[in-house]
């Protein structure tokens, strides 16, 4: 009963945020993609802050103290800001009338291959090791502690919680109402969905052709360091998706139409945008100049409105400093520096031992090209592509969009001088060389950059340019395609039923009077009926996954795999409580289904007699084939009088006495 409990505070709390969302976002632009937009950069920026706020009394995960503040925002907002028309209901009902009849078959395609994908996910959870250590092991910690934010370490020798931890803080938010881990695997397809309709909508308001804009909606959408990361709540793909999602609002603040005439101005869309601008930075830093260009942009052909709407830009500016730069500002405070530690100061602390071996750019380092250009390849692949041909796309691009390709150029000698692009077997760790290749996901702003400057380049033209570019991104799309080995059969099988379902609504309405379906469709009726029904599946979709996910993560077979399936097959940990300590790495979901084991890391170089003492009462952890330092031969030689439970796969794990003969 309480797992149902917390998953309807789940979802009564997100209805809360997004109405709330959707009322504020109805003052800057009346309907559209564009306050669909607004009104998730301000869900989200009200769940970290409310998260963060909740935090300083450590009921930064409690389900209740979460579902109460997302509550009360929604009041605030509902007795504050009046209610305008038409409602969202009444909207959709609109726009999907007014679409033809291989618009709606399309759109209801890609909405069930959607589902399918979703449900793809959720079958076969693979979580990496960024994933299992801190992007799902930082809010598995604040989950317990109910300090989301909080400095915890997860990773020996890489203090990455001090990097920006805005993800990380949505996921406990989602993690600590539901109590699951099914919400916080469902965030990062629903990103990569924002990143499409962000670039589809941005790339509409600069005057640039639907088709084209699919196109290039598309393309983003199936580079291989996209698709390769859905399964794994990374924060690379959340990060270049608050990045198009405010590029997109700073767009319809001022949007370009026809040939440099601006159309109407809705100057209070970069409220939102400064939110999303937040949650970009302070989710990754490798999209900050990207947004603060597009920004400083926005608010130039903006500028004769800034004063009229300075309230609201002020609270929203305070908003987003909160959101984006808490990280930043606690690491001068702590560190000396805003990054460290990837990055310090000639008086800050210096950079950790582990992080300074490979502390190389690809600038410095660019030899390893002519050795690695295949390997290169197989991650990038597209993107070259739509980097490539955004550099030479002022040979046919209009004179002002020929700026982009030197953004694009900027871009990508900042990811160059980058620390961690130019790893080299030189530096004796052979366990982090492959950061040198996975370190190219960084790009992705630069490739964003590159998509749109493609599109811009055949805005308002046609013929030649129009061609060109739409061969471009048609042929990174492709090459994209080629590559991708995600789900394949349930997509298609899935996108085939929505054509289905499609048709077969079609020719209903040939039998059936257009008009009276229409109306009734929009009635309150109709409205009360699609949110019941929604609300069902969301809890149907949240409550069948959780019993399995630990299973069904042990199936995918990652390094993990074979020490989760032994654990979960254990009743004394399934149906328990006991703490885990583990090292030298974190795995976050030993925490369990329903997250009832606390795990925390081993102190390195731990006095036995703690580690003897915890070691009473807790599931012990060691995982040999991760450690660099020789910790866990120091952890067995303090636990040399016990007898390990279990020992293969690269794990020794030792069960609490109690608990040992289960």
């Amino acid at each position: 009963m309480t797992l149902l409990i917390d998953q309807l505070l789940l979802l009564g709390s997100i209805a809360a945020l997004a109405a709330a969302g959707w009322r504020l976002a109805a003052a800057a632009v009346p309907s559209g993609l564009l306050r669909v937009l607004a009104t998730v950069a301000l869900a989200a920026g009200g769940a970290v802050i409310s998260a963060l706020a909740l935090a300083l009394v450590s009921l930064g995960a409690s389900p209740v103290a979460l579902t109460v503040v997302a509550v009360a925002m929604w009041v605030a907002v509902w007795r504050l800001v009046p209610k305008r028309s038409p409602s969202a209901w009444e909207q959709l009902v609109s726009w999907w009338w007014e679409l033809p009849v291989a618009g709606r078959v399309a759109r209801l395609a890609l909405a069930t291959a959607a589902v399918g994908y979703g449900a793809w996910v959720l079958r076969y959870p693979a979580l990496g090791i960024d994933a299992l250590s801190y992007h799902l092991g930082l809010p598995e910690v604040w989950v317990h502690n109910g300090q989301p934010g909080s400095l915890v370490p997860v990773l020996d020798g890489w203090p990455v919680e001090n990097y920006g931890l805005d993800w990380e803080v949505l996921v406990a938010w989602v993690m600590g109402i539901s109590r699951t881990f099914v919400p916080a695997t469902l965030l990062e397809p629903a990103t990569l969905l924002l990143l499409g309709v962000s670039v589809r909508a941005g790339l509409e308001q600069c005057g640039v052709s639907a088709r084209l804009s699919w196109l290039t909606a598309g393309t983003m959408m199936a580079l291989p360091l996209v698709v390769f990361q859905i399964p794994d709540p990374n924060n690379d793909v959340p990060e270049v998706a608050w990045l198009a999602c405010a590029a997109a609002l700073v767009a319809g603040s001022a949007p370009l139409r026809g040939d440099g005439e601006d159309g109407e101005r809705h100057a209070l869309l970069l409220a939102p945008a400064l939110v999303a601008i937040g949650l970009c930075v302070g989710t990754k830093t490798t999209g900050a100049p990207l947004a603060l260009l597009g920004l400083v942009l926005g608010g130039w052909r903006c500028r004769d409105q800034l004063r009229r709407f300075a309230v609201p830009l002020a609270v929203a500016a305070v908003a987003a400093a909160v959101i984006g730069g808490v990280w930043y500002v606690r690491n001068v405070i702590d560190h000396g520096a805003p990054f460290w530690p990837l990055s310090t100061t000639p008086w800050g602390t210096p950079i950790p031992p582990g992080l300074r071996a490979i502390h190389a750019s690809f600038l410095s380092s660019f030899h390893i090209l002519y050795h690695r250009a295949g390997a290169y390849w197989n991650y990038v692949e597209g993107g070259v592509v739509l980097i490539a041909a955004a550099l030479v796309s002022p040979l046919w691009a209009r004179r002002r969009a020929k700026w982009g390709s030197l953004v694009v150029l900027a871009a990508l000698l900042l990811w160059a001088a980058s620390p961690y692009t130019g790893i080299t077997s030189s530096t004796g760790i052979t366990m982090v060389i492959g950061l040198a290749l996975t370190s190219t996901r960084y790009l992705l702003p630069c490739m964003l950059a590159a998509a749109v400057t493609l599109a811009l380049a055949a805005r308002g033209r046609s013929g030649r340019a129009e061609v060109l570019s739409a061969a471009a991104l048609l042929g990174a799309l492709v090459v994209n395609l080629v590559r991708d080995a995600n789900p394949g059969k349930s997509l298609v099988i899935a996108a085939a039923v929505g054509v289905a379902l499609a048709l077969a609504a079609e020719l209903l309405l040939r039998v059936l009077p257009a008009s009276g379906v229409r109306a009734w469709l929009a009635g309150r009726v109709a409205a009360t009926l699609a949110a019941l029904v929604a609300a069902a599946a969301g809890l149907a979709t949240l409550l069948v996954p959780v019993n399995g996910f630990l299973a069904a993560h042990a199936r995918v077979g990652l390094y993990d795999s074979v020490l989760v399936r032994w654990l979960d097959a254990r009743p004394a940990f399934r149906h328990g409580s006991e703490p885990v300590l583990i090292g030298p790495v974190m795995v976050a979901v030993l925490t369990g289904d329903r997250l009832a084991h606390p795990v925390t890391l081993l102190v390195p170089n731990d006095r036995c007699t703690a580690l003897a003492r915890e070691a009473r009462n807790a599931w012990v952890v060691i995982e040999v084939t991760q450690s660099v330092l020789g910790e866990d031969a120091h952890w067995i030689r303090c636990l040399a009088g016990e007898r390990p439970a279990y020992s293969a796969g690269g794990y020794v794990v030792y069960a609490p006495p109690a608990l040992a003969a289960s």
